[in-house]
C-alpha cells in the first residue's frame, strides 16, 4: 500500500500543454488511464510518489514545482510576451474580474497580502485594480498560483478559476462565500465534462 500525494493538477496540465503532449499520450507514457490523468489534472485524485516521479520526468519539471512548493523548476505559466496591446488590455480586465472573485471567496486576504506576495508596491496594485494602470503580466503567475485559470486570463475561456478544490471558505457559516464556491464548483465540473467529451469524440 502506498501513500498518496496531492499535487497541483493545474501545473500538470500547464506543463503537458507547454511540452505539446496530449492527455492520451501522457497517460500512455505513465501507464495510467486517461480518465485517471484527467482526475489528477483537476485535483480530484491523489497519486503515488512513483507516478509523480514519472510525471516529473515526462514533463521535465521538479517534484517541488509540481507539488506547488516552489515557483522554480517548472514551465512558464502562460505565454504573455507575444500578446498585443489590445490582448493585454483584455487580460488586464479578466485579471481584475478573477482577482475580485478570489477576494470574495477569501482566497486573497487583502490587496496588501497579494502585493507582498508578488513583491510589488501596494500602490501599483491599487492603481491597476482601479483601472488607472494596466495589470503587469508579471503578476499573472501568482494569480494562477492562487487558483485562477490561465486559459481564462489569456483567452477568456471558462471557468474563471482553475479548480473548485482551490476554493476554501474560512468561515463555514459565510453563506455568500459558500454560494460562490458552489457556483464555481458547478462551473468547473461542466467545463471538465465538456473537455472530456471533446477528447473522446
Amino acid at each position: 500500500m502506498f501513500d498518496s500525494i496531492q499535487i497541483r493538477g493545474e501545473r500538470v496540465k500547464q506543463a503537458r500543454k507547454y511540452r505539446g503532449i496530449s492527455q492520451a499520450e501522457l497517460a500512455n507514457l505513465l501507464n495510467i488511464s486517461q480518465s485517471n490523468l484527467s482526475f489528477i489534472e483537476s485535483n480530484r485524485h491523489n497519486t503515488s510518489r512513483d507516478t509523480i516521479d514519472d510525471l516529473c520526468e515526462a514533463l521535465g519539471v521538479t517534484f517541488d514545482w509540481i507539488r506547488g512548493d516552489s515557483m522554480e523548476g517548472g514551465v512558464p505559466m502562460g505565454d504573455y510576451e507575444n500578446l498585443t496591446q489590445l490582448q493585454k488590455e483584455k487580460v488586464s480586465e479578466r485579471f481584475i474580474a478573477c482577482y475580485e472573485r478570489l477576494k470574495k471567496l477569501g482566497i486573497i486576504d487583502s490587496d496588501a497580502a497579494f502585493a507582498d506576495g508578488v513583491k510589488i508596491p501596494r500602490s501599483s496594485l491599487s492603481l491597476a485594480l482601479a483601472g488607472k494602470n494596466q495589470v503587469s503580466m508579471d503578476w499573472i503567475p501568482f494569480l494562477i498560483e492562487l487558483g485562477a485559470n490561465g486559459e481564462y486570463l489569456l483567452e477568456g475561456k471558462q471557468p474563471m478559476l482553475a479548480t473548485s478544490k482551490s476554493l476554501t471558505v474560512k468561515r463555514p457559516d459565510d453563506v455568500v462565500k459558500n454560494i460562490f464556491a458552489l457556483m464555481q464548483s458547478i462551473e468547473h465540473d461542466v467545463a471538465l465534462l465538456k473537455d472530456y467529451i471533446t477528447q473522446i469524440l
